[in-house]
């Protein structure tokens, strides 16, 4: 790479180095998930009765999911737990977490009702065929949401016929559908994202059916791995921040203008 010296000793980058960048953004934009918030789906079903008292993990990883998601501390939550094969926590654990701005929503008025009042929403884990029907209804509104920049947290879905196709970006991240993959070990691999704080890899696993569903195709979609099952399949995923990619290449051109490249000839 040629570098030119200008006027005020800054190095400017020629084609080549703009090249590379142009590349990183077209890159970053191209990306699925690029022009998204804050995303998490969850393999794992912390907000089930059978958990939710039980596991002291789990209501760790619901408040974690929720305030990573929903861009604060005490975000304004809209969420479901219809909770049909699962049971009904999620109002204890959000409630327990300390948050005061929770509406409970009905699936079937997902396409009715306004849901950019909400910093997050957050669908609890279900297997009716009924719910996931009304899910699926409203998806392209709920992908818009989260285009807008509103913020989704999505536990597991099982046994009923459409399951995680209505999510964003589902035809992407390769999940397991309607299967109940019922694995045990949990082991976290992103330990410092804020949605594993204060989580543990015991504290996670064995949960009699730790983890219900997996997304094998998670990384090339665009999102981050934050734990994987006992066979190493992404079972908690999460959108980074919006547009990092192209932030990281921007501050790298931004780095190389301030900086003398040790393979930089002056001219």
């Amino acid at each position: 790479m040629i570098c030119k010296k200008s006027q005020n000793s800054m190095f400017l980058l020629t084609t080549s180095a703009t090249t590379l960048v142009a590349i990183v953004v077209v890159l970053a934009l191209s990306s699925p998930t690029a022009q998204a918030n804050r995303v998490v789906y969850c393999g794992l079903d912390p907000s089930s009765t059978s958990h939710c008292s039980d596991e002291p993990e789990a209501g760790v990883l619901v408040a974690n999911m929720t305030r990573w998601a929903g861009g604060s501390t005490d975000p304004v939550i809209g969420y479901l737990e219809e909770g049909s094969g699962f049971g009904k926590c999620l109002t204890t654990l959000l409630n327990a977490a300390g948050f005061t701005s929770m509406t409970l929503l009905n699936s079937s008025n997902l396409t009715t009702i306004d849901l950019s009042v909400y910093d997050v929403l957050y669908f609890g884990p279900t297997t009716s065929q009924a719910e996931i029907a009304n899910y699926v209804a409203a998806a392209s509104k709920i992908q818009s949401y989260v285009n807008a920049g509103g913020g989704l947290v999505v536990e597991p879905e099982v046994f009923a016929g459409n399951s995680w196709s209505w999510v964003p970006f589902a035809n992407q991240i390769g999940h397991s559908g309607s299967t109940n993959v019922c694995t045990e070990v949990v082991t976290i691999t992103a330990p410092s994202h804020p949605v594993m704080a204060g989580l543990t890899n015991a504290g996670l696993s064995r949960w009699s059916c730790s983890v219900h569903t997996y997304f094998a195709n998670a990384e090339a979609a665009g999102f981050e791995v934050l734990a994987v099952d006992t066979y190493d399949r992404p079972a908690i995923i999460a959108i980074p921040e919006p547009c990092t990619v192209l932030l990281l290449g921007i501050g790298g051109l931004a780095l190389v203008r301030k900086h003398r490249i040790v393979n930089c000839r002056e001219r």
